[in-house]
C-alpha cells in the first residue's frame, strides 16, 4: 500500500516541478538530487517567496495610503513685473519669406511633373 501511495506521491511531484515555471522547485522535488542540495534550494525558494511576499504587501500598503508626490500652491499676483531677461529671435528665415520659397519650390515640381510627362510621350 506504501509503495503504490509513494509512487503516486513521486508521480505527482514530478509533474508539479516538470511544468511549473517557479525556479528550483524542480530540484526541491526531484528524488535523485542530495538531500543537502534539495534543502539548500527549499531554503532559496522559500526565503524568495517571502521576499516576494513582502515587497508586494509593502507596495499595496503604499499604493493604498495615498502618498502625495506633488504639492500645487497657486499664489496669484496683482502685478507682473517686466522680465528682466530680454529673448531676441535670432532666426533667419522668417515666416513671410518662406510663402515665396514654397510657391517656387511647388513650381519645380509642376516642372518636373510636366518634363516626367513629357518623357513618356516622346518614347
Amino acid at each position: 500500500m506504501k509503495d503504490s501511495s509513494s509512487k503516486a506521491t513521486s508521480s505527482i511531484s514530478r509533474t508539479i516541478s516538470e511544468n511549473l515555471g517557479i525556479s528550483g522547485t524542480k530540484i526541491v522535488l526531484d528524488q535523485n538530487v542530495s538531500l543537502l542540495r534539495r534543502t539548500f534550494w527549499l531554503v532559496l525558494v522559500l526565503s524568495m517567496f517571502g521576499v516576494m511576499v513582502y515587497q508586494i504587501s509593502h507596495r499595496v500598503r503604499t499604493f493604498l495610503s495615498n502618498p502625495v508626490a506633488v504639492n500645487i500652491k497657486m499664489q496669484y499676483e496683482n502685478t507682473v513685473r517686466f522680465p528682466v531677461i530680454l529673448i531676441c529671435n535670432m532666426n533667419l528665415i522668417t515666416l513671410s519669406g518662406t510663402y515665396g520659397y514654397n510657391n517656387e519650390v511647388n513650381q519645380f515640381k509642376l516642372l518636373q511633373d510636366y518634363m516626367s510627362v513629357l518623357q513618356y510621350d516622346v518614347l
